[in-house]
């Protein structure tokens, strides 16, 4: 039986920080899969409905991930 990746959901912050996510998908393992999830930037969310948006991106995802997000420029995770 083959193990499926572990998966890294990357959230970058509400302000667009994607950028600072390439280092680190630059030196990532093999054995990783990495996903991002970019925010809407042409309209307000409230977090109520960011969590759904986040929700129905990670639905289709298979097996274990973690997501880590910048917050307030600093780096949190949440494992699932």
């Amino acid at each position: 039986m083959v193990k499926e990746k572990l998966t890294i959901v990357l959230l970058p912050g509400l302000n667009g920080t994607e950028g600072l996510f390439k280092s680190f998908i630059e030196c990532k393992l093999d054995s990783l899969n990495t996903f991002i999830i970019s925010f809407p930037k042409e309209k307000f969310l409230s977090y109520y409905d960011l969590t759904n948006y986040v929700l129905e991106k990670i639905s289709h995802l298979n097996g274990e991930f973690i997501l880590v997000g910048i917050f307030f420029r600093s780096f949190g995770f949440i494992c699932c």
